[in-house]
């Protein structure tokens, strides 16, 4: 008898140790949506991924996420381009246009509140479009498209790739982006024609931490006049940015005093980095005003740097890979060069 009591109580103690599991979410619509998140904040489980199907979310009042908070160990990934090959999401498209979040110029897209704790947030493969922070104070002002809340002791790390940020506004700081994370980790996004004050396109707040900008482009942001702020950097972190193109904004593009600059395109480079290579002031060739691939001939094209502090993702913007040529293309969308040899 007390031999069976000591195996049961080891067995209780060994699933009370182990780690939880991760609990995976398939959407398709704007309630599924907010019931994964609001499910994924309260359960007990360390890793939880929501996959978004294609097709367009309409955000609610206060945008997707606005009421729910993550805490200690509890990891979030939230991912869009989900389809169905045999089962619920079992097939990923790697398309960053398949899954739209709209704020409908009314709400803002997506809220991420972490709370005290280790946790890491991912952001991948979506569009956030219309979303819109309006208030006054410093919840509601900021992040129109997507908006990240930390507290003190909030320690985890934050990852944003292959996003498409587009036409959101908030009536302070951050149209675009309101990021913040330890490390923070930016790469292959666009931001197009994103609105605030000051950090038109982005902001991030970080202190004690590191920023990787990469591979991201921005244009037709439009802030409050020539001077204000298109990417902005808060905080006391370290800020590395590569392989971006920053071009066609209203405001600064960025003011890099404290930063290390390397192998960007930026139209209005200002302040005294810590360290600036390769960068470049020329017209990268978007393909047109609402295409901002690359043309033939770009400045942009096979110049950026294959190793740059922070690491490339994986795919470019289109889902393609990189790298696809004897060196990586600045701006979030890699070339096709396949038929480079003139069999085309």
């Amino acid at each position: 008898m007390h031999c069976r009591n000591a195996v049961l109580a080891l067995a209780v103690l060994a699933l009370a140790s182990a780690p939880a599991a991760a609990a995976t979410f398939c959407v398709s619509n704007s309630s599924e949506l907010a019931s994964a998140l609001q499910t994924a904040s309260t359960n007990a489980d360390a890793n939880d991924l929501i996959k978004l199907r294609a097709g367009t979310y309409v955000s609610p009042a206060g945008g997707f996420g606005r009421n729910q908070q993550f805490d200690g160990v509890e990891s979030i990934t939230i991912e869009g381009g989900w389809g169905n090959l045999f089962g619920n999401c079992d097939f990923s498209t790697n398309s960053s246009t398949a899954s739209i979040i709209d704020g409908a110029d009314i709400n803002p897209g997506l809220v991420i509140n972490r709370g005290i704790g280790t946790g890491s947030t991912t952001i991948r493969r979506l569009t956030i479009t219309r979303g819109f922070q309006g208030g006054n104070q410093g919840g509601t002002n900021r992040g129109g498209g997507l908006a990240m809340f930390t507290v003190q002791g909030s320690e985890g790390g934050t990852t944003v790739e292959n996003v498409i940020f587009r036409d959101n506004n908030a009536s302070l700081i951050a149209g675009g982006a309101y990021l913040a994370g330890q490390p923070l980790v930016v790469r292959s996004n666009l931001f197009v024609g994103n609105g605030a004050s000051t950090g038109s396109a982005m902001s991030t707040i970080s202190n004690s931490s590191t920023v990787y900008f990469n591979n991201n482009t921005v244009t037709q942001s439009v802030g409050s006049g020539p001077t204000a702020a298109v990417v902005r950097f808060d905080g006391d972190s370290a800020v590395y940015l590569s392989n971006n193109i920053l071009w066609d904004n209203f405001g600064r593009d960025l003011f890099a005093t404290g930063m290390t600059v390397i192998s960007n395109v930026i139209e209005t480079l200002e302040g005294t980095p810590v360290l600036a290579n390769s960068n470049l002031s020329a017209d990268p060739l978007f393909v047109s005003a609402s295409d901002q691939r690359l043309r033939p001939g770009s400045p942009a094209l096979h110049s950026g740097a294959n190793t740059p502090f922070g690491g490339l993702s994986t795919l470019d913007l289109d889902g393609s890979t990189r790298v696809n040529g004897p060196a990586v293309d600045r701006g979030a969308y890699e070339a096709n060069t396949f038929f480079a040899n003139g069999f085309e």
